[in-house]
């Protein structure tokens, strides 16, 4: 059976839809030189789409459940995104990326159900998220100067023991000490 032109339309429709849209994020994201960028996004959010299409498509032709398969790209899509995040220290690093690979499918799906309203409004509200709002919190950010400080000594109780109390009674203090023993060594780190 050849698929009717309305359907080639519309499902080129989607495709283009979610190349562009997805391709809007990962554009952003690439510009921020975030390991997630413009391919990524445009492939997750081509993905889910196909995905979304595939499940209403599926839904129609057997009479199940056109939620199924699309419900699944929500947990996958949740443990990509779990890839990208690291923990330093105290630090945590990659939450916005997996924010963003998580819109990302959700988008996806947005796209895929013919929602073209709400993904474009996705789209405009991550891009202010990610553009508008970075540069709101580094001006906050910015009043508050926070500095990473490691410090490699003899391994000794007594250094991280001075190191703590000195710790305690700063009233700048963020986070906990962290510290690793480096066969004879000790690292200490921590934030100001």
């Amino acid at each position: 059976d050849r698929m009717s032109p309305n359907i080639t339309l519309d499902l080129s429709l989607k495709v283009l839809a979610a190349v562009v849209l997805g391709g809007m994020i990962g554009w952003q994201r690439e510009l921020q030189h975030k390991p997630a960028g413009f391919r990524t996004h445009i492939l997750i959010v081509l993905g889910a789409t196909i995905a979304m299409q595939t499940s209403i498509f599926a839904g129609a032709m057997t009479g199940g459940d056109a939620t199924r398969i699309a419900s699944n790209i929500i947990v996958g899509i949740g443990f990509i995104g779990a890839g990208t995040i690291m923990k330093e220290g105290p630090t945590v690093y990659g939450l916005t990326t997996a924010a963003t690979i998580w819109v990302a499918g959700a988008l996806g799906l947005a796209v895929g159900a013919g929602y073209y309203g709400a993904a474009i409004l996705l789209t405009f509200a991550t891009l202010v998220v990610l553009g508008v709002f970075s540069r709101i919190e580094s001006l906050i950010v910015r009043r508050r100067v926070l500095h990473r400080y490691q410090v490699i000594a003899t391994d000794s109780e007594a250094v991280i023991g001075r190191i703590q109390q000195a710790l305690d009674r700063s009233p700048f203090r963020r986070g906990g000490l962290d510290f690793r023993r480096e066969g004879d060594r000790i690292a200490l780190s921590f934030e100001l």
